[in-house]
């Protein structure tokens, strides 16, 4: 009955968050409470073999040191084992490099906690990750003891493909909810704008003062270049563009806007919608800055992947700038925002007559980069 109860609690924690972190420390507590053990920590680990900690409580001051650098930090053997399809079921971890690194190095108390229970994280055949719990007084857990962990963590594992389904309808929910509003904004400011133009140009044809009509044909052009640009953002916000790839889409956006693009991408990238989406934003935000700051109409694009990294290198020969320019923050700031979306980094290098060049650096699959 006792076990039971630890399940239904177990899953009622589960089902009550979809943010994958918060559900992943809701549960973490829940479970130590539960079981009586005194720390645990879960590890997800992606395709690459990059380990994130997602959750840890109860962690000794000898692996929590320096925001617990020393499980974040490195390898061990429940990770080995895991990465090369060993670690299959609950077990009882006899030695734990993590723990003998923290006693080597006198990195502080350890709590008396000497062993551990590791249990992999799976959803059907899908490996996702590592469960952890100690408690200074266990040495050995015994068979049932395992048995119900495995549950747990089952149960985890499921939760967790649970909360990435949210979050992919989620993003889809918004992809279509931003067309729908770029098809709104087309159809009535591109109206609009097109009214004041063929009014203006009415105007112009039927004034007979020379200096007048001349304001009237300029200010139509202005207006034209205006509908010209609101046609390009709207096209190139919608997001409809990356159905044909990420090469296309550059190349008719670049083309929309006037600048000449020099790509250099792989044949073939196989990334997620949100992954694809938020470099062709990245991509847009450059290429824009170029245009108006630039001085020139021709961009370098290039995207190259090695070892398990990705960089993208936007740059142009223009006038360059001071990078602490303070009317360029904002476009600066959404790059950076971005690449940090992509859990990677940007990197601005410019400078005055020299042109500007970004560098943004992303992992390929989930996980922290070093």
């Amino acid at each position: 009955m006792s076990h039971l109860h630890t399940l239904k609690q177990i899953s009622q924690t589960l089902n009550a968050e979809n943010d994958l972190k918060r559900m992943l420390d809701n549960v973490l507590r829940t479970l130590l409470a539960e079981l009586d053990f005194s720390s645990g920590w879960i590890f997800l680990i992606d395709q690459m073999g990059n380990h994130t900690l997602y959750a840890a409580s109860g962690i000794p001051p000898g692996l929590s040191r320096k925001n617990c650098a020393p499980l974040k930090d490195g390898g061990c053997w429940c990770k080995n084992q895991f990465l090369h399809g060993t670690l299959e079921r609950a077990v009882n971890m006899i030695e734990c490099q993590r723990l003998e690194r923290a006693i080597e190095r006198g990195w502080g108390d350890t709590n008396g906690i000497t062993h551990h229970a590791t249990v992999p994280i799976y959803a059907g055949e899908e490996p996702l990750g590592i469960l952890n719990v100690a408690h200074p007084q266990k040495h050995h857990y015994a068979q049932d003891e395992l048995e119900l962990l495995e549950l747990i963590a089952l149960q985890i594992g499921t939760a967790i493909k649970r909360v990435e389904l949210v979050a992919f309808e989620a993003e889809q929910a918004e992809l279509n909810e931003r067309q729908r509003l770029s098809q709104d904004l087309h159809d009535s400011v591109n109206q609009l704008l097109f009214s004041v133009n063929m009014t203006l140009q009415g105007m112009a044809i039927r004034t007979k003062d020379g200096e007048m009509k001349e304001k009237m044909t300029d200010v139509s052009k202005l207006v034209s270049a205006a509908l010209g640009e609101l046609r390009a953002i709207i096209r190139g916000h919608s997001g409809e563009e990356l159905e044909a790839g990420l090469a296309q889409a550059v190349e008719q956006y670049s083309r929309l806007i006037g600048i000449s693009v020099c790509l250099l991408l792989p044949t073939e990238i196989d990334w997620p919608a949100k992954t694809e989406l938020a470099t062709y934003r990245i991509i847009q935000e450059a290429l824009n800055n170029c245009k108006k700051h630039a001085g020139v109409k021709e961009a370098t694009i290039s995207l190259t992947k090695a070892q398990g990294e990705w960089l993208l290198t936007i740059s142009d020969q223009g006038e360059g700038f001071e990078t602490n320019h303070v009317s360029r923050r904002q476009g600066l700031d959404s790059i950076r925002k971005r690449a940090k979306e992509l859990g990677g980094q940007a990197l601005l290098l410019a400078a005055p007559g020299s042109g500007t060049t970004w560098e943004i650096r992303f992992p390929d699959k989930r996980g922290e980069m070093e």
